[in-house]
């Protein structure tokens, strides 16, 4: 396992000094999809909020009162607002995660190609116009493919929890949301294992890569993964700090960009490990 993890820790220093444009435009586009993530996400909480406060409004100011409701007088002057606002929360929460699942295919998507593009021997090899954009066609079809069966999958599990589970039994939605953060895990590191193997030749061999390293090579994967979010989370950790405590805006923003340089190099660092993985 030590032989793997410096032979990926010395291929990643080697394309990124060979390859210095390429990382640069790596760490931009990487900058970029999480301005996009915070940005939709921020603006699409701030009106779901918004709208649930106004339901809250409505339902605290309604009629509590026994005599006056046995009088015929309505629970709720304004049902149709409250109507309303339910809609809108709707409509933006679909809207959050269309545009989700539109940065991830796209931006995000991006971020992958390059990676994979930069640790491919191929960028050594001048290749036509036509090779090169089936190349990244051929990468992209197979992110796209694995993103969308988890996007599916995570969306599918939502359905049936606010659909089922949530109003027919209430009183489990703790351990039903603790379960489906659990699933959301699961799924996600097989996500994230298939991202790293879509250089792979073919489907089948797609197929059965990521089942050897997402399954069988479990206990070298999942190891290393773990240990690669836990550093990445110390830096955030520090971040977090340095905007606590900083008031100079540059050295927050010195943190913020060395927390997204280290995102990129773990990137570069866990493709390599996989491919080392395969090569074996």
């Amino acid at each position: 396992m030590m032989e793997h993890i410096q032979n990926a820790a010395r291929r990643t220093k080697s394309v990124i000094a060979n390859h210095k444009i390429f990382f640069v435009l790596l760490v931009v586009f990487q900058i970029f999809v999480l301005v996009s993530f915070m940005f939709v996400t921020v603006h699409y909480q701030i009106a779901m909020v918004t709208d649930a406060r106004g339901i809250i409004e409505t339902v605290q100011n309604a009629n509590y009162e026994q005599t006056s409701l046995e009088a015929g007088q309505p629970f709720l002057q304004d049902i149709s607002s409250v109507t309303t606002l339910y809609s809108s929360i709707k409509h933006n929460a679909l809207l959050f995660g269309l545009w989700f699942v539109v940065i991830f295919l796209t931006f995000q998507a991006i971020v992958w190609l390059l990676s994979h593009i930069l640790l491919q021997k191929t960028i050594h090899q001048k290749t036509s116009f036509k090779d090169t954009f089936q190349n990244i066609i051929r990468l992209w079809i197979k992110y796209a493919a694995s993103s969308l069966i988890f996007f599916l999958l995570c969306f599918s599990m939502i359905y049936v929890f606010f659909g089922n589970i949530l109003f027919r039994d209430p009183a489990s939605i703790s351990g039903t949301i603790s379960v489906a953060g659990v699933v959301v895990l699961v799924l996600y590191y097989i996500l994230f294992v298939a991202c790293t193997l879509i250089s792979t030749s073919s489907w089948k061999t797609f197929a059965r890569t990521l089942w050897v390293v997402a399954i069988k090579k479990i206990y070298i994967t999942l190891p290393v993964m773990l240990i690669t979010i836990g550093v990445l989370g110390l830096i955030l950790y520090g971040t977090s700090l340095i905007m606590q405590m900083e008031t100079y805006f540059s050295v927050v923003l010195l943190g913020i960009f060395m927390f997204i340089l280290a995102v990129v190099i773990s990137r570069l660092f866990i493709i390599a490990l996989v491919q080392g993985f395969i090569k074996k």
